[in-house]
């Protein structure tokens, strides 16, 4: 799969791990977190930066395609 070309299992625990604990994260901290971790991911494999509204949803694709892989 294209989204999880140049992706690795540190990849995938990081953003399983977020994913994870994001509901017990103060909001400001989740959004940077997120971000951040989306930034890292898309220029890894290539893919666009998501719109800030769509990055937990990204984060939530990658994981359940690299977790299939």
């Amino acid at each position: 799969l294209s989204l999880t070309r140049g992706l690795d299992d540190q990849d995938y625990e990081l953003t399983r791990d977020f994913l994870a604990r994001r509901n017990a994260l103060p909001a400001e901290a989740r959004r940077r977190l997120a971000q951040s971790l989306a930034l890292r991911l898309a220029q890894k494999n290539g893919q666009p930066l998501p719109s800030p509204e769509a990055t937990e949803s990204f984060l939530e694709t990658i994981a359940a395609a690299l977790h299939q892989r």
